[in-house]
């Protein structure tokens, strides 16, 4: 099989080709540090905006009853 296929991929048949040393994994907080600063947002800022105003609206809806 070559990467190009089109038959999905899963998990388990990917770990069941790997050694046990394979799968010993360490992730440490210098992994998470190098990451951060190439994380960015999945909501963008107007629909984080638009999300806050329903909030809002929402939130003081159900003070009011």
């Amino acid at each position: 099989d070559d990467v190009y296929s089109a038959r999905p991929l899963h998990v388990a048949t990917v770990l069941d080709t790997m050694s046990p040393d394979e799968l010993q994994v360490q992730v440490t907080h210098g992994h998470f540090a190098s990451a951060l600063p190439h994380v960015v947002p999945s909501v963008s800022a107007s629909e984080l905006a638009h999300y806050e105003k329903l909030r809002v609206q929402f939130s003081s809806l159900a003070s009011t009853q």
